[in-house]
Order: C-alpha cells, then sequence, then structure tokens
C-alpha cells in the first residue's frame, strides 16, 4: 500500500508486508547458534565439565507471529552424578523467561526435552538458550521449533 491523503493534508501512508516465517519444524543445528561456553564440532556445540558455567548456545532472536509453540533440545551429558548439568529456557529480552526445565545427566546417551509458550506480540525477538553448570559434559545437538 502507497497511498497519499486525497485532500493534500500532508501524510502519506506506506505499509509492507511482513516477511513470511519459514515452514514449522524449524530445524536450528547448534551450531547456528552463538556459543558463550563452549567449542564447535560439526554441527554440535560441546561444554566440557571444568568449563565456567555459562550459555554453551543461545539465540537465535527470532521475530514470531503470534500463536502457540514448542522447541525441542536434543542433547546428551554425562558425568553430573545425578544434578542437573544445565537448564534450558525460551524468553525474550522484554518480557522474560516464558518456559524452563532443567537437562537431566543422559549418561552420554542422546536425550531430549520440549517446552512450549505463548507468543502474544510480533515485537520481541525469542532466544533459547542451553545454560551449563560447568559440572558435566554437555552435548548440544540441535533444536527444533514446532507449531504447539
Amino acid at each position: 500500500i502507497d497511498e497519499v491523503h486525497d485532500r493534500d493534508l500532508g501524510f502519506r501512508l506506506v505499509a509492507f508486508p511482513l516477511p513470511s516465517f519459514p515452514p514449522l519444524p524449524l530445524t536450528i543445528e547448534a551450531s547456528e547458534l552463538a556459543v558463550q561456553t563452549g567449542r564447535i564440532e560439526g554441527t554440535d556445540v560441546v561444554s566440557d565439565a571444568g568449563t565456567p558455567a555459562g550459555f554453551a548456545v543461545y539465540g537465535p532472536y527470532l521475530p514470531l507471529p503470534p500463536g502457540r509453540y514448542t522447541v525441542t533440545v536434543h542433547y546428551s551429558s554425562t558425568g553430573s552424578g545425578g544434578a542437573a548439568p544445565a537448564t534450558f529456557d525460551v524468553l525474550t529480552v522484554a518480557s522474560g523467561a516464558a518456559a524452563s526445565a532443567p537437562l537431566t545427566d543422559t549418561g552420554g546417551a542422546p536425550d531430549e526435552l520440549t517446552l512450549s509458550f505463548e507468543v502474544t506480540s510480533r515485537i520481541d525477538p525469542w532466544e533459547f538458550r542451553v545454560h551449563t553448570e560447568g559440572t558435566a559434559d554437555v552435548v548440544v545437538d540441535r533444536l527444533v521449533l514446532g507449531a504447539g
């Protein structure tokens, strides 16, 4: 839309369509996210025991249309002695955490954890994070964003 007021009131209305979002499910490899405490190995991000606590992965700051979503983290961990070696959360900078849950020690076996959240405004970009405690080996494989 590109319209000028017909009585020449000195304003113009211009509207652009919002970009379309990729179809869901959307797979995001861990190596495509920002890394704070860890290293990239292929498409995985690895945070070793003894690494300072921090975010193994975070991002990608996606603007999402309003609706219900799920996001699943695919990961493995070992060496935490039964304590949760990491936390997975979903948030926006403006609104804070929408969902959060501990990642359990998997004994090195692949596992996954799914969180559900609701988007009410298209303004805030969404971030998905894995925060490690530095007490165990944690490998983040990928995130999968889906309709929920």
